[in-house]
């Protein structure tokens, strides 16, 4: 109930504040995703030019 009080005192809902917790949340687990593809790009990039020098 606190909650609901302070989030509504804001002037959001506590739906509003949950779904901005998610997105957040879900930003964060991209972001992270999107690096480690980058990384495993970059790798496999190196590994390819290590070959083409042969």
């Amino acid at each position: 109930m606190l909650i609901c009080k302070a989030s509504s005192a804001q002037g959001c809902s506590p739906s509003t504040t949950l779904n901005q917790n998610f997105m957040q949340k879900g930003i964060l687990v991209c972001r992270q995703a999107l690096e480690r593809i980058l990384k495993s790009v970059k790798r496999f990039s190196e590994k390819m030019r290590v070959k083409t020098k042969d």
